[in-house]
């Protein structure tokens, strides 16, 4: 048995035995010392700690809560210590590159005891540390993670976006991945961040100098080209900005170098940063080159304050507009359960359920049906009202436990669903039709088409369409095609002839009703029907404002729209539909010039009338 002490490291809370608290404070205590005289000592102190602590976090296992001495002596040798960095410089370079082999593969077998886990890294994500917790999962560098998500969420040469996909996938993952701060990315790699210290505008062009080894210059300049050529230097610009972190301490720097983070890397990258900040001053040709650089970098200081307001403007109203759309869906879920187990009977003055026959259906439907849809569509309009509080409030709400809780539900609300839902799908999984056919008298003065007003029906649950066409017969040809949904194709026929519609002819007038009527207690089996009606060529004809519910690809077709049905007298010609009382443009006038006689008709006295 040991006694053990609680601390605080980099934000991070440890259990360690006694003894290895006396020699972490010790070598603190010493480090603190040595950079102490050196401009941001405090900084560099709290990149040794944060490192340590990712140090730490590798040791703590199910079976190990608290810190050995041999752990603090492990982190001592793959840190360094003060000793090493006062000796000769090359001598102990190869000390520490030994020891640091060493401490790493004694860290590697000590990790190899635990399991592996994929968490999200809560303290290097950009977002909600999803990519950054794969890459440390597979022990990549998460930049490469980041691209190809956006590559696949906008779509990359010959894959086509999938956004829909992408931002789903990453909901979930966000959800059902648990979050660690300082998660360590075991990976061997250079880590990619925008430079803080050789930067114009967002450093990006220093971080990928500075990542690759080459002059930053030759960075921007391949930019500049890239924006002249087309402005593609722009979009990737500010996508390697908002993708990318800052460097922004010592132990950011050295990972992006590639080297590993000792006490004796630091020091050289101090004296590395001393340099930069007293080279010489720029050729005439790097102050050219940069001016542009330099010029937008002040133009975003003097605006920055104006685009944070509009950040944290957008940033309520979105978390407003997520909560009105959950709500709102929140509400239409309830509503519709209470329908379908009989607790509303009357709905139609609660809600407008559309195309959806919520009073035929509930026959059809069971409660396990109801109760796993239910769970089903809950689960995301919940996450979605979660997530606005989170954007509103600044706060995650949804912690581990309660994100595995909520994936559970909802996977076992669809795959019951799923399940239950079989029954009824195979009720409508095949479709068949019947065509009927009926010929009406023409050679009328004008034939007028009008609509009956039909209450038996639903036009949006029962949709119907007509499309007008012209032929050379003298009668007047109405083809009817029935179509629903059944188990079979001659269940689905059967179906269909369950509907019934009405035309009707009144000496010059045909009336059309305006929907399908249907007996309520018979099935719901999509029932539709589309009819196709051949006028005579030179039949004039009107037309009810009402026909415009049911009437399809006949005015579009031939330059006309819905506004002109109204009061105007129409005709089809071998060319196709003309209105005869249409305003005409004046360019048509000659064109349309043999068609004004037949706008004069024969009265029994044989005077000539126009058509008003």
């Amino acid at each position: 048995m040991k006694k053990t002490i609680t601390i605080n490291l980099a934000g991070i809370v440890f259990h360690i035995e006694e003894d290895a608290f006396e020699a972490l404070q010790q070598y603190l205590n010493s480090v603190k010392q040595y950079f102490l005289k050196v401009e941001g000592g405090a900084d560099i102190q709290g990149d040794i700690e944060s490192r340590i602590a990712e140090i730490f976090t590798g040791f703590i296992t199910d079976f190990k809560q608290a810190i050995s001495i041999e752990d603090v002596q492990s982190v001592i040798r793959q840190m360094g210590t003060v000793e090493d960095m006062i000796g000769d410089d090359e001598e102990f370079a190869t000390v520490n590159e030994t020891s640091s082999t060493g401490s790493s593969q004694n860290q590697s077998s000590a990790g190899q005891q635990e399991s592996k886990r994929i968490v999200r890294d809560a303290t290097n994500g950009l977002i909600g540390g999803v990519c950054a917790g794969i890459a440390a999962y597979f022990e990549v560098n998460p930049l490469w993670v980041r691209l190809g998500t956006l590559a696949l969420f906008f779509g990359f040469w010959i894959f086509p976006p999938l956004s829909v996909v992408i931002f789903l996938s990453y909901i979930v993952l966000w959800i059902a991945m648990p979050a660690q701060a300082n998660l360590e990315n075991k990976g061997n790699f250079r880590k990619y961040f925008r430079s803080r210290k050789d930067k114009i505008l967002g450093g990006v062009a220093g971080g990928i100098g500075t990542y690759f080894g080459v002059d930053p210059v030759v960075v921007r300049v391949a930019f500049v080209v890239f924006i002249a050529a087309g402005g593609s230097g722009i979009i990737l610009y500010f996508l390697l900005w908002m993708i990318t972190p800052e460097a922004k301490s010592v132990t950011d720097d050295l990972q992006m170098q590639g080297d590993p983070v000792t006490l004796n890397n630091i020091e050289e990258q101090i004296k590395k940063n001393v340099k930069l900040e007293n080279k010489d001053a720029e050729s005439k040709l790097v102050k050219v080159l940069v001016f542009p650089f330099r010029l937008i970098a002040m133009v975003f200081e003097a605006i920055g304050p104006f685009f944070r307001f509009l950040f944290e403007a957008f940033r309520v109203f979105a978390s407003l507009i997520l909560f009105v759309i959950g709500a709102a869906f929140l509400f239409t879920i309830v509503v519709i359960f209470l329908i379908l187990t009989g607790v509303i009977t009357d709905y139609d003055s609660v809600v407008k359920t559309g195309s959806i026959p919520l009073s035929q259906l509930a026959h059809e439907i069971t409660p396990w049906m109801v109760g796993f849809g239910t769970i089903a569509l809950a689960v995301p309009v919940i996450f979605i009202l979660l997530l606005s509080m989170s954007l509103m409030f600044r706060r995650t709400f949804v912690r581990p436990v309660i994100s595995m809780v909520l994936i559970g539900i909802f996977l076992l609300g669809s795959i019951g669903l799923g399940v239950t839902i079989i029954p009824f799908i195979s009720r409508i999984s095949e479709d068949g039709n019947f065509i009927d056919s009926k010929e009406f008298k023409a050679g009328y003065q004008s034939l007028a088409l009008n609509m009956n007003i039909n209450h038996e029906g639903n036009s949006d649950i029962y949709p119907v369409s007509l499309t007008i066409k012209g032929w050379d017969q003298p009668t007047i040809k109405l083809n009817q095609r029935f179509e629903a949904q059944g188990s079979s194709w001659k269940d689905a026929r059967n179906n269909a002839r369950l509907a019934t519609y009405g035309v009707v002819q009144q000496d010059s007038t045909l009336i059309f009703d305006s929907n399908l009527a249907m007996d309520p207690k018979l099935p719901f089996r999509m029932q539709r029907l589309e009819m196709t009606m051949y006028v005579p060529f030179n039949q004039k004809f009107t037309m009810d404002p009402d026909m415009e519910e049911i009437l399809h690809m006949t005015l579009t077709p031939h330059g006309y729209n819905v506004g002109q049905i109204d009061g105007n007298v129409w005709m089809f010609k071998r060319s196709g539909l003309k209105c005869l009382t249409c305003p005409k443009s004046d360019d048509s006038a000659e064109e349309d010039e043999e068609e004004v006689d037949s706008l004069s008709t024969t009265k029994p006295g044989g005077q000539n009338e126009e058509w008003n």
